[in-house]
């Protein structure tokens, strides 16, 4: 459960960037 949680709060803590990144990372994929 305490990885799970560490996972969970590393990818809260990149949504966003991920987010800004993915939406760069689909648009070159296309």
């Amino acid at each position: 459960l305490q990885v799970f949680m560490y996972t969970l709060n590393c990818f809260i803590a990149e949504s966003e960037a991920a987010q800004k990144s993915g939406v760069v990372l689909l648009v070159n994929a296309r």
